[in-house]
């Protein structure tokens, strides 16, 4: 996480320790940003594949959610950086999926 989001994070979270988490960047669909209009977007459209999850499912399952940057970017706290952590990442967020505006980037 970089700089800007840990100061975030404390705000939100208050006196958590942050140094350790383990976070992840995603996007959001909210008003305006639809599935389709993220991935064709220019933070997503180099990448070949995405997971996906509801908001609900993720809080549900123990993880933090963090706005950092502009909407509809927010970083998805991932809990510490463990065997069992990572499982619970996996089936939380499932298979992942082409993307199906990715565009292969310029060299």
């Amino acid at each position: 996480m970089g700089m800007a989001s840990v100061e975030c994070a404390r705000v939100q979270l208050g006196p958590v320790l942050l140094e350790d988490c383990v976070a992840v960047s995603a996007e959001v669909t909210i008003d305006g940003w639809d599935v389709d209009r993220i991935l064709s977007g220019s933070r997503l459209w180099t990448r070949r594949s995405y997971a996906a999850a509801a908001v609900g499912e993720l809080l549900v399952a123990g993880f933090g959610r963090l706005p950092t940057f502009s909407a509809p970017h927010y970083s998805v706290v991932l809990g510490s950086d463990t065997v069992e952590q990572a499982e619970l990442r996996i089936r939380a967020l499932g298979e992942s999926r082409p993307n199906p505006h990715h565009v292969r980037r310029q060299q």
